[in-house]
């Protein structure tokens, strides 16, 4: 799949030449996330505590996220778990979460699409901010089937920040608006200072003259109808529900939460 070696280039670049450990800065460079808002301790907060809320985390629970990116999540989810999982495509990124040695927390380089875990294995699976990068929703549905296979019963799965396909035209507006108030407010964006490195220079080539891969990612739209359908045809209990108010995209964007037929 070239879109997956695009955007697997993607985000190894970003994160190929980052200090270690990283800065939260560092984080949402790596993860592609506008630093003027996901770098703020109060914004960053109150996104865990509304997926801590929606998950129902518990320290008993076995957690895995799927799509860690860095881990810009890790430490804010982790403390409301017994154990948390990260796995990501990117290996650069996923050494850059493992260099921050966050207490109860490992990291593993896998494809959302086979995960290599048992199945029942995780109390609670999320996938946030990851869907806007599939440009299918075929592998959406590969993506949540394996994250439903390795959820035990009673268990719980969060697919968050999804770009809702009815709001195309207004998601481009609000692009526009946030990132005309964020200059406004804080200046443009600063870009972290990324170490000049030979490796990342030769991986770049190789990646377009060798594969002939682009690094890129991409913007992609899902309708709430096939989230639903999904939940219908494997028995799931589905909420689709608004991402968290204080997120630029609020009204534009949807999480989905699947609870597995069964008990824990």
């Amino acid at each position: 799949m070239r879109w997956l070696g695009s955007l697997t280039a993607f985000y190894d670049l970003r994160a190929i030449g980052i200090s270690v450990p990283p800065s939260v800065e560092d984080l949402c460079h790596v993860s592609g996330k506008d630093v003027r808002v996901w770098g703020r301790q109060d914004f960053l907060d109150d996104v865990i505590e509304s997926i801590r809320r929606q998950l129902e985390l518990s320290p008993s629970h076995a957690m895995l996220e799927v799509g860690c990116a860095a881990g810009l999540l890790t430490a804010g989810l982790s403390r409301h778990v017994g154990s948390y999982s990260g796995i990501d495509v990117s290996r650069a990124a996923v050494g850059l979460a493992r260099s921050r040695r966050l207490a109860g927390a490992e990291f593993q380089v896998m494809d959302a699409a086979r995960l290599d875990f048992p199945a029942r294995h995780f109390d609670r699976v999320l996938c946030y901010d990851v869907l806007t990068n599939v440009p299918a929703f075929r592998i959406v549905r590969q993506i949540m089937s394996e994250m439903m296979r390795v959820t035990r019963p009673g268990g719980k799965m969060l697919i968050g920040g999804i770009n809702d396909r009815s709001m195309t035209e207004s998601f481009g507006r609000r692009l526009a608006a946030v990132a005309e108030d964020l200059d406004r407010r804080y200046g443009p964006a600063r870009r972290p200072q990324v170490k000049s490195s030979l490796f990342r220079r030769i991986l770049l080539w190789y990646k377009r003259a060798v594969w002939g891969i682009e690094p890129k990612v991409g913007c992609y739209f899902f309708c709430r109808e096939e989230f639903l359908r999904f939940g219908e045809e494997h028995g799931l209990t589905t909420q689709i529900c608004d991402v968290h108010e204080r997120n630029p995209y609020f009204g534009c964007r949807f999480n989905v939460l699947y609870t597995i037929p069964g008990h824990s």
